[in-house]
Formats: structure tokens, sequence, C-alpha cells
């Protein structure tokens, strides 16, 4: 990987952007077509820290596989393991036993190929999962494991930048700072833009809360336009300056 895109994803720590530069640097080290980063304590589900994709609703299924596929995953045993060095698997979509996951998370979108890194401190596991596309070349498994060696790190650091309260789920945490950064938002307001902030769709939200689509962007756009502000990045901005 070029030294200059490294930077950039060293700089992107923290923002929005992080996801999209990390699928630029997974794209040039090794082929892969899409990339999902996550976290998760023991016995928990894992909390998305970020992903992209280059075909499409990449969000949807990391908020899919986070809330319920994570459990038919293969490398499942491997990504909670606690050893301290880089762990790693990889398998073809047809490995995959549960039909609805490897139908919504492979072959509706067109991947085929998955390979998973993961590497722990002080008991949470972070873990990068690299996709290949069917119309594309292999993913090269050395080029992707050296660069989760180096992200995986950066992945601890970026939660860490998104908030304090370590012990709270993403979402909880990033609706904290924003509190403290936006107090005149209302608290449902503070909730649609926090899960915003980290990655998940306007479904998915409207799923985690129960309330409708509409009523999702209806929230987010009241948020704008209280602060001023035509987007997520610079309401991101404004939560880790």
């Amino acid at each position: 990987m070029r030294s200059a895109l490294y930077e950039q994803l060293v700089d992107a720590t923290g923002t929005g952007a992080f996801g999209d530069i990390l699928l630029d640097a997974a794209d040039e080290a090794g082929g892969a077509a899409e990339i999902f980063a996550y976290w998760f304590d023991e016995g928990e589900k894992p909390f998305m820290i970020a992903s992209s994709g280059r075909a499409g609703s990449s969000k949807e299924r990391a908020a899919a596989y986070a809330a319920n596929f994570f459990e038919m995953d293969p490398a499942l045993s491997m990504a909670r393991g606690k050893s301290s060095g880089l762990r790693s698997a990889r398998f073809a979509a047809t490995e995959v036993k549960h039909s609805g996951y490897r139908h919504k998370c492979f072959e509706h979108p067109g991947l085929t190929e998955k390979i998973c890194c993961a590497w722990s401190r002080e008991g949470r596991a972070y873990a990068i999962n690299f996709y290949r596309r069917r119309d594309s070349s292999n993913m090269t498994f050395e080029g992707l494991t050296s660069l989760a060696e180096m992200t995986l790190p950066l992945l601890r650091k970026h939660v860490q930048l998104l908030g304090d309260e370590s012990h709270l789920p993403l979402p909880v945490r990033v609706e904290k700072r924003l509190g403290r950064a936006f107090p005149l938002l209302s608290q449902r307001e503070r909730q649609v833009c926090a899960r915003t902030l980290v990655g998940m769709t306007s479904e998915a939200i409207s799923l985690d809360l129960s309330i409708s689509t509409t009523t999702v962007l209806t929230y987010r756009r009241r948020a704008y336009e209280r602060y001023s502000l035509s987007c997520s990045q610079e309401m991101m901005g404004r939560i880790i300056c």
C-alpha cells in the first residue's frame, strides 16, 4: 500500500471518511471490493466501526451481519479468539451454510469470498472483513493481512475518538458526544444522528429505533438545520475536534 494512502487512513481516523479510505486501501493492497470493520466484547454482538463497498448497500449488509448473521459466520470463533497477535481466516461464499446469510451478504451483492482478520486488546476484539466480487480478480491474502496488521490498531483509536465510554455500545457513546457538542438537539435527534455517524442506513435506524424511515429522515434534517450543517461529515468534525 502506498504510504500516501496509509497517511490518509491515519488522518481519517475518528472521522466519517474512515470506511471509504479503508476500502481504497484494501482494494490497492489486495483487491477487496467491500469492507466491514467492527468490535465486540466477549459474549456480545458486534458493533459497527466502518463499512464501505463497490456494490451498494454495504452498510445495510453490515447492519444485518451485526444484528443476526454474525452467529452463522464460519470465522466467528477465530474472530472471538483472545490471542494478542493477528488472527485470520478465509472462506468462499459456498462454505456458508446458512442460506439467508449467504444470500443477503454474498449472493445478492455478487460477493464470492471473505477474508477476516482480527486482533484483541484489553479483552475487546477488533475485526475487519474483506470481500471479493464475482467479477474481480482474486484477493491477495498476504496483502490484506499486512494491511489489517497496520489498520486494526487504528480501529481501536477510531472507536476511542468517537467516544470515551468504552463500556457502552458505539451508537450510545456517539449520542453522548453529540449531546455535549449540540445541546439543542432532542434525544431522538441525537439517537438518529449518532446511528448515521456510525454508518447505519436509514432503514437500519428505523428498525433499531422502531420508527419509520420517513421519521428518521425528518429528525436528521431537523438536527442539521438547527446547527446549519449540510452533511454528517460536518457533524462528525464537530464532535472529534
